[in-house]
């Protein structure tokens, strides 16, 4: 009923529990159980139904269950991110909210099903997650720690991720998205057509276009510019790399293209926005707009 992984390395079990230690990394997918995820080191690009956008140390998220999601590291492969990870089902989510009753706790986990983003947690509160998620506790202790969890969550501001869940599609309309996904966020350094998405999908360009759009609520284009530029954001960030480069490993083949759309998202040029950022708070975190679309 209750999972606990912890992302880092080796695996081992304990306590009856699966419990993994890796670098975040996973492939777009989804699951049954409810995730929620501590960002223990490092940032990257992180994928949630139509979301897509940057995480940073200290990002927590709920996800709800059958929510596609994939995180992909964007520091140094010698030290990659790694987080603190909890699975928890259905069954107990429904014993929380008998528990609890129709109070944060229910509002909380209603907003899972977008993938709720919970910034700034308590350090207290972190330490909770990480040693929830290190597996050395019974079922029964992991099941409090969840609770005390989600109950202290629900008292913090909470941003809803996606613009829609894609709870929706068929299981054959998931797959393709999640063959599109998988390869945009392998390939995205790389010039990528329409034809080649299409391939991935195993559908004809024209067909491709309208399927993506109709199930991701945005043309591939935009969709794959967004990708990019969020790995632009994470480099302008946590590099001194100089712009042409970013440019370059963020998957953009032309400068001018790439001020062009940046500015478009950002409303500043990249010099710019490491510039602001820079002067701000010299946070690991981008500058995310709040607007949707």
């Amino acid at each position: 009923m209750v999972r606990a992984i912890r992302e880092h390395l080796a695996v081992r079990s304990a306590a009856g529990q699966t419990v993994g230690e890796t670098g975040v990394g996973s492939p777009w997918h989804f699951h049954p159980e409810y995730e929620l995820i501590l960002i223990t080191s490092g940032s990257g690009i992180r994928l949630i139904g139509d979301h897509v956008g940057n995480f940073a140390t200290g990002d927590v998220v709920l996800l709800g269950p059958d929510l596609p999601h994939s995180w992909t590291s964007t520091t140094p492969s010698s030290d990659p991110a790694s987080a603190a990870v909890l699975h928890f089902t259905a069954q107990v989510a429904d014993l929380i909210v008998t528990s609890t009753g129709a109070g944060p706790v229910h509002t909380l986990l209603g907003h899972a099903g977008l993938g709720a983003l919970i910034t700034d947690a308590p350090s207290g509160l972190q330490a909770e997650l990480r040693h929830a998620a290190d597996g050395d506790t019974t079922d029964l202790r992991l099941l409090s720690r969840i609770f005390a969890a989600l109950a202290e969550l629900a008292g913090l501001i909470v941003t809803p991720l996606a613009f829609r869940a894609l709870g929706s599609p068929s299981k054959q309309a998931k797959s393709r998205i999640e063959a599109v996904c998988n390869f945009l966020i392998t390939h995205y350094e790389d010039p990528i057509s329409l034809s080649d998405a299409a391939r991935a999908a195993h559908m004809s360009p024209s067909a491709f276009s309208r399927f993506f759009a109709a199930n991701m609520g945005r043309t591939f284009v935009d969709y794959l510019t967004e990708v990019r530029i969020q790995r632009a954001l994470a480099l302008l960030l946590n590099s001194d790399l100089p712009i042409t480069e970013i440019a370059t490993r963020s998957g953009f083949t032309n400068l001018s293209n790439f001020n062009r759309r940046f500015r478009e998202r950002q409303g500043l040029s990249p010099t710019q926005y490491r510039r602001a950022a820079d002067t701000a708070t010299r946070r690991a975190r981008p500058l995310e707009r709040t607007d949707r679309r």
